[in-house]
């Protein structure tokens, strides 16, 4: 065998690693492995290894070194071409190889692999780590459809189509493959990995063993979490550490870490601990000193050995990726933090490979790019969650060992290059859902949306009329396809709450999902038919962080025209899923306004799972970023101290006694505001669905199911209650009459 690529032992870039691990397992499995690397360390002007060397068996032969470093695109290109040719001169004075497997770096090396096939009839095999030209495409580097691009582009499919083996890393990049007309049947895909043997799953160190809901932590592991060196070296001490480790270039999306880096730079309880190279770091150095930001630890790649110690350093990892990049890259990073038992947040696009990992391996979250907000709240449910962050870190752990060892892959591998067997190819649906981020925390508290407070004549009682499995952030009901798979609770327990009200002659508010609309159109009407009030609810109950502007602005007028169609009606009212509108959204006013919408039911004052905004209490007007005024009804919460909980709907209204209940309406009626209570039609479901999740969403989302109808019951009867419109009603005149002005 012969592996040809830029970087290797003991280099400890990605792709010298995986070339490292696949040498030394061939040769512990009889085979002659040689390889052809560089003189020159990944990325190190003047670096220089001897010309022939060997580890743990394998031949190493060294050629060419580094004239220049990775900051120039020219220079760099010097470099590629001064070892491609090196290269191909080593590999034709070498004896005949049976195989010979060349990687992606530097670009076109594969070349050599076409060379050899074809005067020595050496089988090719190409490891694609990644894809040229897409690379400096998508970069920017290289005009698409320019002649260069026209250019580079043959010579790629030259190596493709040459090759009699492609290995690829993942569905996206397996896509690409045969999008440039390469026959699937020589395109297969194995999967970066890490090695558990080298990299332990180890405590985390807030867990505290009374609230272990997995019972299944492995205890046998090495130093405890406190005695990590590298906290010690650079002065970490106890902090909450953010890590990215590995290469960061211009297919990793700084620009959100940045601007997490700024919202965070006066918490000195945080790290964010960036640890490689790349031609994105200076770019980072340059932002943390001009804002001068004090938390941020940034240090040159460490050595092999200290793998496993700066892996468990981390208390969240980062892994990174631009859109345009998806199928072009794929992060082996994410493989030694699986490993390692540690949750990970990417920022990255929704359909790439390691989204698809993440969200079947159910280890972390998925955080769009440019959604600053979102990878802080991220941030923050991890670091209040200890018990959800070792779930996730336990389940990815799970993962690395069942499908993404080491010895898997490279047996994988070793059945493709003795042909006797298959290697293993992981294609399931490309469609996959991705997990979101699955709790959302207030962060900043920037001032509130100018507001003139009122007070609330009466009480209000709203529904938000969606199904079991719409609830945010549960890995396996986020995929909208399947929906139409579950069975159905939303009209049988809709019409439970449509005749307790009939009985007791008591109006309501119902927000009404779009995707309910148009499925059930009869089911609105007949809520319509009862005289009470529709509003929206969104379409596809997705959380308005995670969404773009236009990508609400559809989803808004998608809902609308839904429940416009069932009900013939003017739909003016709006409440997001989970109360999801958090500093930071406030452009989905702007947006509401521009769809017709008049007021508004979707600021919760306080901190909660999804969302949460600092607002005034009691119903008011809100002014958008363009100047657009709505009427805002924002829920009730009960002040314990200088905090503002919840307790009047959903799963608050399950959950806590009555008394308490009771207690958090005088304290509104008090101080002058009446009670808005909100309920769905699965909190009365006594046989919902049960849906696998964590242990305390499930006490969230399923205990105390047989008490919501005894306890509605009572609020009927010792309330009165009317429509969000009703008591809105002081301001809705105010606007209209502004309107006619």
């Amino acid at each position: 065998m012969l592996i040809v690529n830029q970087s290797f032992w003991p280099d400890v870039v990605a792709t010298a690693q995986q070339a490292d691990d696949l040498a030394r397992f061939l040769v512990r499995r009889g085979d002659e492995v040689t390889v052809i690397a560089s003189r020159s360390l990944y990325g190190k002007k003047g670096s220089r290894l001897a010309p022939v060397d060997s580890n743990e068996g394998v031949k190493i032969h060294r050629v060419s070194q580094n004239l220049f470093d990775k900051r120039g695109i020219g220079t760099r290109a010097i470099d590629y071409l001064r070892f491609n040719l090196a290269c191909m001169l080593k590999a034709l004075l070498l004896p005949r190889q049976d195989v010979v497997i060349c990687l992606t770096t530097p670009p076109f090396i594969a070349l050599t692999g076409v060379l050899l096939r074809l005067l020595k009839g050496t089988r090719f095999v190409y490891w694609t780590m990644d894809l040229y030209p897409d690379l400096p495409v998508e970069a920017g580097f290289i005009r698409r459809n320019g002649p260069l691009h026209k250019v580079l582009g043959a010579i790629d499919v030259l190596c493709l189509s040459r090759a009699d083996t492609v290995v690829t890393l993942g569905r996206c990049m397996y896509r690409r493959i045969l999008a440039k007309g390469i026959a699937p049947e020589r395109v297969t895909t194995i999967h970066p990995w890490a090695d558990p043997t080298e990299i332990f799953e180890l405590p985390a160190r807030r867990f505290e063993p009374p609230v272990d809901a997995l019972g299944k932590l492995r205890t046998s592991t090495t130093a405890p979490y406190a005695q990590n060196r590298f906290r010690k070296e650079w002065d970490i001490g106890d902090r909450f550490v953010i890590q990215y480790s590995g290469n960061f270039g211009l297919g990793h999306d700084a620009d959100t870490v940045c601007r997490a880096m700024l919202s965070t730079k006066d918490d000195d309880e945080i790290r964010w601990v960036i640890v490689g190279d790349g031609i994105m770091v200076p770019k980072v150095v340059r932002f943390v000193q001009e804002h001068h930001i004090s938390n941020v630890i940034i240090r040159p790649y460490q050595p092999r050995e200290r793998l496993n110690e700066l892996i468990a350093l981390g208390d969240v990892h980062l892994v990174l990726m631009v859109p345009a990049f998806e199928g072009v890259i794929l992060p082996s990073k994410l493989f030694g933090i699986l490993a390692a038992g540690r949750p990970v947040i990417f920022v990255g696009p929704q359909e790439s490979e390691i989204s698809h990992v993440i969200q079947e391996s159910s280890c972390g979250f998925v955080v769009p790019n440019g959604n600053s907000t979102a990878l802080l709240c991220g941030i923050r449910e991890l670091r209040e969650n200890p018990t959800l962050a070792l779930a996730l870190g336990h389940r990815g752990r799970k993962a690395l060992e069942t499908r993404y060892s080491m010895q898997n892959a490279c047996e994988s591998w070793y059945g493709l290059l003795h042909k006797e067997h298959s290697p293993t190819v992981s294609t399931p649906n490309t469609e996959a859902p991705v997990n979101k981020v699955s709790r959302v925390r207030v962060l900043d508290r920037n001032e509130s949306i100018p507001a003139i407070s009122r007070a609330l004549p009466t009480h209000v009682l709203t529904f938000d009329i969606e199904d079991w499995f719409h609830i945010i952030a549960i890995p396996g009901l986020n995929d909208d396809k399947s929906w139409q798979g579950f069975p159905s609770i939303v009209e049988r327990y809709t019409d439970l709450i449509l005749q307790e009200l009939s009985n007791r002659n008591a109006t309501a508010t119902f927000f009404v999902l779009g995707w309910i609309a148009q499925r059930y159109p009869n089911l609105v009407r007949a809520i319509g038919n009862e005289g009470h009030e529709i509003a929206s609810h969104s379409f596809w109950h997705r959380p308005i962080y995670s969404l773009s502007p236009d990508d609400f602005r559809r989803d808004t007028i998608d809902s609308l025209k839904a429940i416009e169609d069932a009900i013939g009606v003017r739909v003016t009212g709006y409440r997001a899923p989970s109360f999801s509108i958090v500093p930071g959204t406030e452009w989905a006013f702007d947006v509401l306004a521009e769809s017709g919408i008049q007021w508004d039911s979707s600021l919760f004052p306080g901190e909660r799972a999804h969302g949460g905004y600092p607002c005034t209490p009691g119903p008011h007007m809100i002014t958008s970023p363009s100047g657009y005024r709505l009427a805002e009804l924002p829920m009730s919460t009960l002040r314990i101290g200088k905090r503002a909980v919840g307790f009047s709907g959903g799963g608050y209204l399950r959950l806590l006694p009555k008394q308490v209940i009771q207690y958090g309406i005088n304290q509104g009626a008090a101080n002058g505001h009446g009670t808005v209570i909100y309920l769905h039609p699965r909190d009365f479901a006594t046989d919902c669905p049960y849906a696998p999740m964590p242990l305390h969403r499930a006490f969230r989302c399923y205990w105390g199911l047989d008490s919501t109808l005894p306890k509605f019951r009572w609020l009927l009867e010792d309330f009165r209650f009317v429509t969000c419109s009703e008591a809105l009603k002081p301001l809705l005149q105010t606007m209209n009459t502004s309107k006619e002005r």
